[in-house]
């Protein structure tokens, strides 16, 4: 991939995706789409006529070239060739813009139905599928944007294990949704194209194939296979079904849930069940280059005019911040036993019971849990003064002082660098790493089976509620489980964006309960202490960020449902290669 003037003028390729930069003028996102799909489908139009034996040379009318490449549909691609034509700064600008909101709001789409697949996207009719209209309206849709997009973004997301996870789990829920919507035609050709030798077999095949085992030409025998088979896959009608094939050691995860035929060292994997084999394979190809990526990088650290831009994509989106609209003080330590119990997201809750409990946290926990409380609108003083008492029986006044108030100063942005520092996301929360005596992180990834039963339990969740969100669990979807547990704790309600970050929650369920009050006309419980009570103005009327995207003048307006810009990505991992500059002043450590 080179990038160039607007004018044209080509400059030296520095390695893929990594040329030199500077910015154009004048162009509009949809022409800048047309224009790149169009010189891809001229030079792939110029390859076939050469190939051929064409004696033609003369190049084609920008018209046809952008008629072209209308024409190339987007299908299922592990993404292998990188894009090698020559792109301008603004080309390369909106194709990670674009794909950035797509996936965002993919997510958003995710969270709220726990999957991307609609009923009318599995009988391949996607009119009015929302996944597909996304896609057409972020160009996802054309296979050449698409392709560039994503190789912005491997670029852009390498740098980081947060950030490497969060593409992952995007673009594999992306690549899951295209291959189940797919035709068997296309299935085919992409296996056969990426060298999976994976035979299709309708229903007749495959029980000629398994009939060739001599063991299975008694009746009685052939019975009980083919009645093994119709356990293991999901389908009614075993007549229209396709399947796949496949050796036993690339199905083993299916073999474990009992959902494939084993006859000879092959498993026979229905077409709905394959996709959790070529996504899985998907998943570890994409992984292994975005590492490889991140390597590579080095060479970019002094091109001042794409660095910039790539570092601002990779702080964008990984999830919504929350961006404070109000002044401190709407919530005081007084109101924080009534606050927690009604509308704290499970993993405050249990921060904040273990701190009654213990009368300490070690420093990620104080992090996550007082980085909470500012976004819900503790002030500085009730800070000082909530942590003081929470910790007076272990910890003396004097020490506290010396040990402990500093850090609080700071993440409120009166000492050090004096930076207003953000809460955390559930990305951020998810992707922490507590030790056995520390109390923060995500509940729903730490606790075991038992203590979240115990905890659903004490919350009167119903048994089958429970069943369904440890389902989720075990699934490691963390974030829908949440959202679940949300939902379950407001009597079925569900908020947008919950399962996104913490204070989403808190102001999600605060609404929720000034809404209930409101209906019932003042007569139903008020929330006790509220934040609001007596004014009737919300606990805390933090929002996440305005969704307009002009981090770079693009001028390209995100959709209201798109994420807002993220909190700054953390700094890389001491065993990855930091090519650029992402570090941030965080607080100090402190004591533990």
């Amino acid at each position: 991939m080179e990038v160039s003037r607007r004018s044209g003028v080509k400059r030296p390729s520095a390695g893929p995706a990594t040329g030199l930069v500077t910015h154009g003028n004048g162009y509009s996102g949809s022409s800048l789409v047309s224009d790149y799909a169009g010189q891809v489908a001229a030079k792939q139009a110029a390859q076939a006529a050469s190939a051929s034996g064409s004696s033609s040379k003369a190049g084609l009318s920008s018209a046809t070239r952008r008629s072209l490449g209308g024409l190339l549909k987007a299908t299922l691609s592990m993404y292998n060739d990188a894009p090698q034509e020559e792109i301008t700064l603004d080309q390369f600008e909106r194709a990670g813009v674009d794909r950035l909101q797509a996936l965002k709001q993919l997510e958003s789409l995710r969270l709220k139905k726990g999957a991307l697949l609609s009923k009318n996207a599995v009988a391949n009719d996607t009119t009015g599928d929302p996944v597909a209209q996304i896609l057409t309206k972020f160009n996802l849709d054309n296979a050449a944007w698409d392709n560039l997009s994503h190789f912005v973004l491997r670029l852009a997301y390498c740098k980081t294990e947060e950030l490497r996870r969060w593409l992952l789990q995007q673009e594999s829920a992306l690549f899951k949704y295209r291959f189940d919507t797919e035709k068997d035609d296309t299935i085919s050709t992409f296996l056969r194209d990426n060298d999976l030798a994976y035979d299709p077999l309708s229903f007749d095949e495959l029980e000629a194939d398994v009939l060739t085992d001599p063991s299975a030409r008694e009746d009685e025998q052939k019975t009980a296979k083919l009645r093994d088979l119709l356990r293991a896959v999901p389908f009614a009608d075993l007549q229209s079904s396709v399947y796949y094939k496949v050796p036993f050691e690339d199905a083993t995860d299916l073999l474990r849930d009992r959902k494939v035929f084993l006859l000879e060292g092959f498993a026979y994997v229905s077409r709905h069940h394959l996709s959790a084999i070529i996504g899985a394979r998907f998943r570890q190809h994409l992984s292994l280059h975005l590492s490889q990526t991140c390597r590579a990088t080095a060479q970019m650290r002094q091109d001042v005019r794409i660095v910039p831009l790539v570092n601002m994509l990779g702080k964008q989106y990984i999830t919504p911040s929350y961006t404070a609209t109000k002044v401190e003080g709407a919530v005081t330590k007084e109101q924080l036993p009534a606050l927690a119990e009604r509308s704290f997201p499970l993993c405050m809750s249990h921060t904040y019971t273990m701190l009654k409990k213990e009368n300490h946290l070690k420093h990620g926990a104080r992090m996550q849990f007082g980085l909470f409380l500012k976004g819900i609108g503790l002030s500085l003083q009730d800070a000082l003064a909530f942590w003081k008492q929470s910790f007076a029986r272990r910890t003396p006044p004097e020490k506290f002082d010396k040990e402990y108030a500093y850090n609080i100063r700071h993440n409120y942005g009166k000492e050090g660098k004096r930076t207003t520092y953000t809460p955390y996301g559930c990305m951020k929360i998810i992707m922490s790493a507590p030790s056995a005596d520390d109390h923060h992180g995500c509940p729903f990834k730490l606790f075991d089976e038992a203590r979240l039963r115990v905890t659903m339990r004490d919350k009167r969740f119903t048994p089958q509620q429970a069943e369904d969100i440890l389902a989720l669990v075990k699934g490691s979807h963390f974030q829908i489980a949440c959202q679940r547990y949300y939902a379950y704790s407001h009597n079925g309600t569900m908020a947008d964006q919950v399962g996104s970050h913490p204070n989403v929650y808190f102001d999600a369920s605060e609404q929720y309960w000034r809404e209930q009050q409101a209906n019932a006309g003042n007569t139903a419980t008020a929330p006790a202490n509220g934040a609001a009570a007596s004014s009737g103005a919300p606990a805390s009327s933090a929002t996440p960020a305005n969704s307009e995207y002009n981090a770079f003048g693009a001028g390209a307006a995100r959709p209201a449902a798109a994420a807002a810009t993220a909190a700054p990505a953390a700094a890389p991992a001491a065993s990855e290669p930091a090519p650029m500059d992402m570090a941030e002043d965080a607080p100090a450590a402190g004591t533990s």
